[in-house]
């Protein structure tokens, strides 16, 4: 129907693990070069087949997610579907130099959204709700109660409660206008966004201490050095990470479960 609105929530219908990134005035490939993806890493797709040849099983998670880039109104966009590599405070900080990025992420039923302006970051929240005083939770940054008066304006617009998965992203799109179509969607531009210290962040010592925690005794297991475990971390749905959009290096939390998004639904 001309002028409805296209929306934003069949994102979260679609796909249980999502991550969409914006960044104001940048194009598409600027984007996925600022989220850690090198230039062969670009591709471009024709149809969902090349897709699912490109990103079928979880074997790679730990080392690259795919990303749908492309570029709505004012803002480029990177869209995962199975994973949230696109949140990483290092990437996004260094991304919104001289403008404006939001980044909003669903995983283990959880949803987080960061907002970065120049290179600072904002507020990065976890979001409870469009009403009351338990609307945000763990909250960071500078001001994250900016974000209470258009998470306000999303409630009071719903004709039905949303989950907090679909909330996130209707606060994005009241806060940059940004519609994405299934459509956009999958053809196109994609990029292999890299995993956690594969990206920018791992040419630093936080990234090295990070190794560190997670292979103590240099075996390639994940540990504290002692008694070493029967099997490697496994793929997306038995082993994974919270990751905070804004979290510095330190406060990362691992361990938490992430579970794969799934297919494309009714495209």
């Amino acid at each position: 129907m001309a002028g409805e609105r296209v929306g934003l929530a069949w994102i979260a219908e679609w796909h249980e693990v999502h991550c969409l990134t914006l960044v104001e005035g940048l194009s598409a490939r600027e984007l996925l070069r600022h989220l850690g993806c090198a230039d062969d890493a670009v591709l471009t797709v024709a149809d969902e087949e090349e897709v699912d040849e490109l990103d079928w099983g979880t074997e790679h998670y730990w080392d690259w997610g795919l990303g749908h880039a492309g570029v709505a109104g004012d803002w480029a966009f990177v869209l995962e579907t199975s994973s949230f590599w696109g949140s990483i405070a290092e990437r996004i900080g260094a991304a919104s130099a001289g403008t404006r990025a939001v980044c909003c992420y669903s995983v283990d039923l959880r949803t987080r959204f960061a907002y970065w302006e120049d290179g600072e970051l904002i507020a990065d929240v976890q979001i409870v709700s469009p009403h009351g005083p338990q609307q945000l939770d763990d909250e960071r940054g500078l001001d994250p109660a900016r974000l209470r008066e258009p998470l306000r304006r999303v409630g009071e617009r719903e004709t039905e409660a949303p989950g907090v998965e679909a909330l996130g992203l209707a606060l994005l799109q009241e806060m940059t206008g940004v519609e994405i179509g299934p459509g956009q969607i999958p053809t196109g531009l994609v990029g292999k966004v890299p995993a956690i210290d594969l990206g920018p962040e791992g040419d630093t010592e936080d990234a090295d201490d990070r190794d560190g925690d997670r292979d103590a005794d240099g075996d390639g297991n994940h540990g504290d050095g002692g008694e070493e475990t029967a099997e490697e971390p496994g793929p997306p749905g038995t082993w994974g990470l919270a990751l905070p959009a804004g979290a510095p290096p330190g406060e990362r939390t691992w361990g938490t479960g992430v579970r794969s998004g799934g297919g494309w639904g009714g495209m």
